[in-house]
């Protein structure tokens, strides 16, 4: 359809106006961008995002090449301390788009680790935030470590472990020879 979709970091970019130059965008989210953010990536609260990005128009007609650097500061629970601390998050990206289905590439199509995917694009503009956000949910930390996990760790388990020193399967020997002496 044509309805607008909008999305929680709106950075649009008229693919009309690229058939000229680059287009360069650079923004930060607002407070209440930040807060939809968060409820879109499962964060307790997202202190700021910003993005810089570039659309352009490749050589061969109807492809463009959208580019970018995304950054987030949010607050996480460390998986070890459980205690909230603020960490950085930062997702680079590049995609190929493309208005002609003919040069779209087939979503059954395995490309080589050299070839890149040509999205097409069905609207005419590309939303640059859309994009930024969708890598940084990748890029996201899924076990966050804060500042003192490292030293939580090493109190939880003595010396040994702290060291290094911590062979899981140790006893099993010992307890495997002592059930077959009973048999």
């Amino acid at each position: 359809g044509t309805a607008a979709m909008t999305t929680e970091f709106e950075a649009p970019a008229p693919l009309d106006a690229v058939s000229r130059r680059a287009i360069e965008i650079a923004r930060v989210a607002t407070e209440a961008e930040c807060a939809a953010i968060a409820a879109r990536l499962g964060l307790a609260r997202v202190e700021a995002v910003s993005l810089t990005a570039r659309l352009r128009r490749m050589s061969p007609g109807d492809i463009f090449a959208a580019s970018g650097r995304a950054e987030l500061l949010a607050e996480r629970i460390c998986g070890v301390t459980l205690e909230p601390f603020v960490e950085r998050t930062v997702a680079e990206f590049e995609e190929r788009f493309t208005t002609t289905p003919d040069k779209a590439t087939p979503e059954d199509e395995l490309l080589g680790p050299d070839e890149r995917e040509i999205e097409l694009v069905e609207t005419d503009r590309i939303d640059l935030g859309e994009l930024a956000l969708q890598y940084l949910a990748l890029a996201l930390d899924p076990y966050p470590r804060g500042p003192d996990a490292d030293a939580a760790e090493a109190a939880d388990s003595g010396p040994d472990v702290a060291a290094g020193k911590r062979r899981p399967f140790a006893d099993l020997g010992r307890m495997l020879g002592a059930r077959q002496e009973k048999s």
